[in-house]
């Protein structure tokens, strides 16, 4: 495998012409006469996260990939389910992986090397690519560090602080805040950094790291056919920071308010700051002279009037109301993290045919590509987007994950399909402080999917289109053809291409 700057080898798979595949538990045998394609795309489901499997078939000779393991803390059964996909991956392979790619680190695309690190011990994998982002030496790591550290220290003030308040208000905030915090691996806050980052180490130990960066081009020799062009993320910090844009332009959705903007904006130069301190009066709106300690003036006799209406009148009282904003801070993190996503067009070089795997990348990942060119010829982002045939959705269908103009607009081809790894059930589940849930996938966005793609959307909470009808665009070959290239079993949904 090689780059325009390194060459290294893989781990290739061979196997018997006629050697049965092997399905989870439960799964039906697929029809005779199903080797006669070039890439088998397998999409894990049945939770909210991602795990994906890329076969690339030759003849007798399969090579793999795989692209990202996990579950969101809470979802039912995740690590019985993460283990048996890694399980059922090593019987696919024989073991054998080429490369395996872990997107960025976030609890539900890095779970399965924690809960199922057992298991992957078993695999023998050719390299581990992630991002440049994931180099420790790089200013970008060490800042995610330190904004992770800010995130727990201002949190940990906040539910401290609503916790001991007898106002409803504060104890329904501190219970959003919470819920938030589900998106973070089991032990809540407390193990925000400790357990994912324990899990991101775990995957990139399993072979040799190869971290990628934008306009990089691999070329795994041994696996046929195949070029991968590297999209992101961007290696301007700036970029980095750009989590939202333009609704009607940039997103499928709402757009931050300007309060929420000056927060986020806040929150990163505290983190780029010299001071070390983790006291968290330093988040607070005014400055430390202007702080009375409320304890203290309260019990003095001369401010005894002034004690008992301030009392008296809690809806004047402003002491939590810098706290307000952990809930934004928390949301934004996650969003920043996203922004780190590798992102690869996997190129089928005899028919020019694009596979687009994003991870969770948000809009500055995305507007990083717009006028990116690579050093082969006539290759640009623009070029990738247009020869697209495959798109695996960012972030279980969010409405910031994927770039309206210049992204999904840009994706031409007439054989387009996409694929969500998204519960809506387990996203949209009523949650203290979140009664409507998490917006996944958005109604904007899956609306653009289904008109871009005619109608040709996976969902890992869908067994479309298994005994379903034509939606309606797609005439009655492409139809059929469609339907023929689809597998839908209980565990996975497998897509071919021919």
């Amino acid at each position: 495998m090689a780059t325009k700057k390194n060459a290294t080898k893989t781990v290739t798979e061979r196997l018997p012409a006629k050697a049965p595949d092997r399905l989870v538990s439960g799964s039906q045998p697929r029809d005779a006469g199903r080797e006669d394609w070039k890439v088998r795309i397998r999409m894990y489901r049945k939770w909210l996260g991602d795990c994906f499997l890329l076969t690339f078939c030759d003849g007798d000779q399969k090579s793999h990939i795989m692209i990202d393991c996990g579950a969101l803390s809470g979802t039912p059964e995740g690590k019985q389910k993460i283990t048996e996909a890694v399980e059922d991956i090593f019987r696919e392979t024989g073991g054998n992986l080429a490369a395996l790619v872990v997107t960025h680190e976030h609890w539900d695309h890095v779970s399965g090397f924690s809960d199922a690190i057992d298991s992957f011990k078993k695999f023998s994998i050719g390299e581990v690519w992630a991002a440049w982002t994931e180099d420790p030496n790089q200013t970008v790591a060490m800042e995610k560090k330190k904004l992770n550290q800010l995130l727990f220290d201002s949190v940990q003030s906040a539910l401290r602080s609503w916790g001991a308040s007898g106002s409803d208000e504060d104890q329904e905030r501190g219970s959003a805040v919470a819920e938030i915090m589900r998106f973070m691996p089991p032990g809540g806050l407390a193990a925000f950094s400790k357990n994912t980052d324990a899990a991101m180490t775990n995957a990139l130990s399993l072979g040799k790291q190869r971290l990628l960066s934008p306009g990089d081009i691999v070329e795994p020799g041994e696996v046929p056919g195949l070029r991968v062009y590297v999209l992101g993320p961007p290696g301007d910090i700036g970029e980095l920071h750009t989590m939202t844009g333009e609704v009607g332009k940039d997103m499928y959705g709402f757009a931050l308010g300007s309060s929420q903007i000056a927060c986020t904006e806040a929150f990163f130069s505290a983190a780029a700051g010299e001071d070390g301190s983790r006291d968290p009066d330093r988040f607070v709106p005014f400055e430390p002279y202007l702080h009375w300690d409320e304890a203290t003036w309260l019990k003095q006799e001369k401010w005894s009037d002034l004690a008992r209406s301030y009392n008296d009148e809690p809806e004047r009282k402003i002491d939590r109301d810098w706290l307000h904003t952990a809930a934004e801070l928390a949301l934004q993190l996650d969003s920043y993290t996203n922004n780190t996503s590798l992102v690869l067009a996997f190129e089928l070089t005899d028919s020019k045919e694009v596979l687009l795997f994003v991870g969770d990348a948000q809009m500055g990942n995305w507007l990083s590509w717009v006028g990116m060119k690579f050093s082969e010829p006539n290759v640009s982002a623009a070029d990738l987007l247009s020869r697209t045939i495959f798109y695996k959705v960012g972030h279980h269908g969010s409405h910031n994950a994927t770039l309206e103009q210049g992204g999904l607009e840009a994706m031409t081809s007439p054989k387009l399909v996409a694929a969500i790894p998204v519960d809506e059930e387990f996203a949209h589940r009523p949650k203290r402080g979140c009664p409507k849930g998490w917006d996944m996938p958005a109604g904007p966005l899956l609306a653009a999917l289904m008109e871009k793609t005619a109608g040709r959307v996976l969902r890992g909470d869908s067994d479309f289109p298994k005994e379903s009808s034509n939606p309606g665009k797609l005439s009655p070959g492409d139809w059929n053809e469609f339907k023929q290239n689809t597998n839908i079993e209980e565990h996975f949904i497998e897509y071919f291409v021919r």
